[in-house]
Formats: C-alpha cells, sequence, structure tokens
C-alpha cells in the first residue's frame, strides 16, 4: 500500500533547540518512517514520533435516540475507517461525518498498485 498519511497527529508541543539549524528535513509524511509525522518544529519541518489520538481506540458506539445518520469511526485492528449507523444522542468521540474527516483524525492507507512507485531504468548506471 501506498502511505499517504501516517496515523495519528504532531506532537502540540515541539521543543525548538537553538543550536540546531533551521532545516527542513521532511515535506511530508511521506519522508518519514511509518511511526513519525513530518511536523513544524518551530523553525522547519521535521519527522516527529506521532501521536495517536485516543479517539481512534475508541470502539464503535451507535448510541442512543431513533435517528439513522450514516458515520464513520476508525478500526485500529482493520486500520481504516468503516461506515455505521449513529443514533444521534450519546455515543463516543470516534464517530465522524465524513470518511475524510476519519482518515484525516486516525490515518489513511490507499491501497496503490506494486508499481506505482517503481521507475524502470534501461541502461549503465553510472
Amino acid at each position: 500500500p501506498l502511505i499517504l498519511e501516517h496515523p495519528g497527529v504532531c506532537p502540540r508541543r515541539v521543543e525548538v533547540q537553538t543550536f540546531v539549524p533551521c532545516n527542513n528535513t521532511c515535506s511530508d509524511d511521506r519522508d518519514c518512517p511509518l511511526t513519525e509525522k513530518c511536523c513544524f518544529t518551530g523553525c522547519s519541518r521535521g519527522c516527529l514520533p506521532s501521536v495517536r489520538s485516543d479517539q481512534c481506540q475508541l470502539p464503535a458506539d451507535q448510541g442512543s435516540c431513533s435517528k439513522e445518520l450514516q458515520r464513520y469511526y476508525y478500526d485500529p485492528e482493520m486500520m481504516k475507517c468503516i461506515s455505521f449507523v449513529y443514533c444521534g444522542c450519546e455515543g463516543n468521540d470516534n464517530n465522524f461525518e465524513t470518511k475524510e474527516l476519519c482518515e484525516k483524525a486516525c490515518g489513511k492507507i490507499s491501497k496503490g498498485t506494486e508499481d506505482e512507485c517503481c521507475i524502470k531504468v534501461s541502461g549503465k548506471v553510472r
């Protein structure tokens, strides 16, 4: 799978070390290991360990009341956002109005083809 955005969020508070030059070490999550995100570090962007939002670990909860609203929750075992019916009251914070909002909060994996990242080269390598 092609990783577009790594799961989790950037840490809220980042200690800026003044003796480190302000050089970007990443431009987006694809430049970082899977467990890290490309975050603003005060004067530049760098890879930092991601913080998984606790809401993404909660089980799906349809709540109470009698409405039938399509919502999305993040399933940490399946590592993806899944639709469910929310009844309109109570429930928990693992409840998103759209799949895009769920993926932004909890992570997104795009299933691409195996050849998507490969470039065929012919000739001699120097």
